[in-house]
């Protein structure tokens, strides 16, 4: 993700978007420690995120990217 693009992640339930978050902050910080990303490119990125969990709030994007986790069946 560009730390220049704004995203809206959305998710009806509150707890996954929190876990989403925490995913990506930890993500970014091991790119930071490894030296791929900078730290000021890191704030960039958590700056142009928003989280959300009302479906209305997706209406004037541009580009809307759905994703599904499949659980296979055993």
């Amino acid at each position: 993700m560009a730390a220049s693009t704004s995203s809206l992640l959305y998710n009806r339930n509150g707890n996954t978007l929190n876990q989403a978050r925490e995913y990506i902050a930890q993500d970014l910080n091991k790119k930071v420690e490894q030296g791929k990303i900078a730290l000021q490119d890191k704030g960039a990125v958590l700056a142009n995120l928003m989280f959300t969990s009302v479906f209305e709030a997706i209406a004037d994007s541009e580009l809307v990217i759905e994703t599904i986790a499949e659980q296979e069946q055993t």
